[in-house]
């Protein structure tokens, strides 16, 4: 099942807790890179989020209610799977993975009950996507294309 049809069917709660998480995930290194900002951008789009719930999303709670409320809202697993691997992609955008943001996920994966093996071959999914499309860019000269 693909990610956009996990997100249709994320309740409006779930969407706004989702997010105020990977917002505190970007966050949480100290450090704010264009390729986190965008990507957040694109995930408010994609969750389909009225402007009016923006403030919500970025006036994060502390990281204890956030945590708790991670815990209510979270009760599916294949939403509790999806979230991890949400978390995981942001993680890995800068291709630097803080201390900081992995206690943050396995915090949240414990919490969710998503085990440890799971998170792994989540991760590793996610760092074949990243070289495969690596490797598409190059094999198909795609930053020749672009003029670079």
């Amino acid at each position: 099942m693909s990610g956009e049809t996990i997100i249709q069917e994320l309740s409006l709660e779930e969407k706004i807790t989702f997010l105020q998480a990977y917002v505190f995930l970007i966050k949480a290194d100290g450090k704010l890179e264009d390729e986190e900002k965008v990507m957040i951008s694109e995930l408010v789009k994609s969750y389909q989020i009225e402007p009016k719930y923006f403030n919500e999303i970025n006036n994060l709670p502390p990281k204890d209610n956030l945590l708790s409320k991670i815990k209510s809202v979270v009760a599916d697993r294949r939403h509790a799977l999806f979230f991890i691997k949400e978390l995981l992609s942001i993680a890995n955008i800068d291709d630097d993975l803080d201390d900081a943001e992995i206690n943050f996920i396995e915090t949240i994966a414990r919490l969710i009950k998503v085990e440890r093996n799971k998170i792994l071959q989540i991760n590793e999914l996610i760092m074949e996507r990243m070289a495969w499309l690596a490797k598409n860019d190059l094999v198909m000269e795609n930053n020749l294309l672009k003029g670079e």
